[in-house]
């Protein structure tokens, strides 16, 4: 899709907005209710830019890593060290209480 966006953008971001725009509002509100229950300490930080902080973060080593590795494909126990870091990221951005 990457490749192709600049032939058919609307295409792209048909495919952007159903695909990874359309995931930040279900992390925002995980971490809306997160704050509600005092799981995690209000630093002022809105739910939305944690979100996006956080799909950043997985994206950013697991898909450079895929992308220069073709022909790797991660097993569940690496997906979740991916994930495990990125939560520990996002963490490390709010005050636990």
């Amino acid at each position: 899709m990457v490749a192709e966006a600049p032939r058919f953008p609307g295409l792209a971001k048909t495919f952007y907005d159903a695909g990874p725009a359309s995931i930040l509002p279900v992390i925002a509100e995980a971490v809306n209710r997160a704050l509600q229950k005092h799981e995690l300490a209000d630093n002022g930080c809105e739910p939305l830019r944690l979100a996006t902080d956080f799909i950043t973060v997985l994206r950013g080593q697991s898909q450079m890593y895929c992308l220069l590795h073709p022909d790797f494909i991660p097993d569940q126990n690496i997906i979740a060290e991916w994930v495990s870091e990125a939560v520990d990221i996002l963490l490390n951005q709010v005050s636990l209480p």
